[in-house]
């Protein structure tokens, strides 16, 4: 860090969950980025967060599965409790049959950290810590910085810059991009407790009048993240024998205590950027979206927005792609941010109580509302984005939806995997299903060896009943042929139902902006 007037790709402020995971998405691309923050370390004690289906897909991609299981605990469901009755639960199980997942996986975030850190580790990606940022300035073709390391002054040169965390860097200031935000009048408080309920693997909400308290099991020694309502007139700053009578109103009994491993105080609030790429810079993380008490969300949507950053910014570096590509980034996060920022204000609402609704209607919308999986994963497709094109009949599976998760056999090597499996290599794979013969198959091959070498794949499946679930996913009858591209971030790029290079070619420059 001490050369001077060093030109690099890329620098990323904050090693939050969402900095970390973007630079192992782009070392997996070949770029090495620069990490800094302004912290000693990472966390040490930190929420727990329940992680979306999609985000634990991300982590299979990067060999990162197996880490992340032994890292979490399973959560099985959520029971709703109104007052003293239980009025519904609901099993998670449901909601990970089209993901790699076989259930939903309930994590700390300091747990997120330390996997991502090993991982850069390895790949020789340090982080510098006891880095502040003290000047800045960026043109039409680099950003130039001062950094505070250490007491040491540091002037670098770098292509991009990436914002991941909303406290290391004044993003009005520097960037002039404001922010959305509603906050509550009611203070929430979160404490992780232990007690001696041991094998619990389900959620818990509780609601009363005026309050609620949300329960969620972190390991297998009884540790329980909790997150809930305080009276309005509660002071900052509270002890813990205070927020735990409040707890146990709300509950409706007191739960026994082993330890109390830490707890604070805070408001209730949102904040949404109404820009997230300016000039040289972009944002991502809880520089775009960044909420207080509930976490889970602010973190799955910040690893969201470094997977789809990722692939795109690595290319431009590697000049594959040209630069208007990034703004397909913002298009295509901002509306999914958008709705959850406006759901969460609602979901509060109604789970604090109001006078304007009676018991029973709030009852009733509560436990409707929690059955549908979007209260915690706002609809992340892609189908309006304009690097979406679906020139296909099908309608089940469309250009812009995720890979959705399905077993495949592989007729080439005579073995089970599965489509997330064929795309855990970095760049794009081209899906063709139908029945091709054995000269098209060879111009097929060596028309994406020639002209996409290692930044497409091509993976062949031909009709059989071993792979029926596959045809019918994506409507292809025995004697017809589709082909599918699927982006690096495992989202459907284009579907087509004629097999022919030539129209991936206008794609890949016409809407990819691809630079051969």
């Amino acid at each position: 860090m001490n050369i001077i007037g060093e030109t690099d790709s890329v620098l990323i402020i904050g090693a939050s969950p969402a900095g970390l995971l973007l630079a192992a998405q782009l070392l997996r691309f070949g770029i090495h980025p620069v990490i800094i923050d302004s912290k000693s370390s990472s966390s040490k004690v930190s929420p727990s967060i329940l992680l979306q289906p999609r985000t634990f897909e991300i982590f299979n991609q990067l060999g990162l599965a197996k880490e992340l299981l032994h890292a979490s605990l399973e959560c099985d469901g959520l029971t709703i409790q109104v007052e003293r009755e239980v009025i519904n639960y609901i099993s998670y199980a449901q909601w990970v049959l089209d993901s790699g997942s076989a259930s939903l996986l309930n994590i700390e975030q300091r747990k997120i950290e330390e996997l991502l850190i090993n991982y850069l580790a390895v790949k020789a990606c340090p982080i510098y810590w006891n880095s502040q940022l003290t000047a800045f300035n960026q043109d039409s073709s680099t950003v130039k910085i001062e950094l505070n390391k250490d007491g040491e002054i540091i002037n670098r040169i770098f292509k991009w810059l990436i914002v991941a965390e909303k406290e290391q860097f004044d993003i009005k200031e520097n960037l002039g991009i404001s922010y959305k935000h509603w906050a509550s009048k009611h203070p929430i408080y979160q404490l992780v407790l232990r007690t001696d309920e041991l094998h619990n693997r389900n959620q818990h909400l509780f609601l009363k009048k005026n309050s609620f308290a949300f329960a969620t099991p972190i390991n297998d020694s009884g540790s329980y993240d909790f997150v809930g309502t305080l009276p309005q007139s509660s002071p900052s700053e509270m002890a813990f024998k205070d927020i735990k009578d409040a707890l146990d109103q709300t509950m409706g009994f007191s739960i026994p205590v082993v330890s109390d491993e830490w707890h604070r105080t805070d408001v209730l609030q949102s904040f949404l950027a109404n820009e997230s790429y300016k000039q040289r810079s972009l944002l991502i993380g809880n520089a775009v979206f960044k909420q207080s008490g509930f976490v889970g969300y602010e973190i799955n949507s910040g690893l969201q927005d470094a997977y789809n950053i990722g692939w795109k910014l690595a290319n431009v570096c590697l000049d594959k792609q040209e630069e208007s590509m990034l703004s397909s980034y913002e298009e295509e996060r901002k509306k999914i941010s958008d709705a959850r920022f406006k759901k969460d204000r609602w979901l509060f609402k109604l789970f604090k109580g109001s006078s304007v609704l009676s018991y029973d209607r709030r009852k009733y919308l509560i436990k409707k509302l929690l059955q549908k999986s979007d209260w915690y994963d706002v609809d992340s497709n892609y189908q309006k984005s304009n690097l979406s094109v679906h020139h296909s009949r099908g309608r089940k599976i469309k250009a812009g939806d995720k890979l959705p998760f399905i077993n495949v056999y592989d007729e080439k090597k005579q073995e089970e995997t599965d489509l997330f499996q064929w795309c855990k290599r970095p760049g794009f794979v081209l899906l063709v299903l139908g029945n091709l013969s054995n000269n098209s198959l060879f111009i097929l091959a060596q028309w994406m060896k020639q002209k996409y070498t290692r930044y497409m794949q091509l993976f062949y499946l031909p009709y059989s009943s071993k792979n029926q679930a596959v045809f019918d996913a994506f409507e292809v009858k025995k004697d017809q042929n589709k082909m599918i591209l699927v982006r690096p971030d495992m989202y459907i790029a284009y579907i087509h139902d004629v097999v022919n290079t030539g129209l991936i070619d206008t794609y890949m420059i016409g809407v990819m902006r691809w630079k051969f």
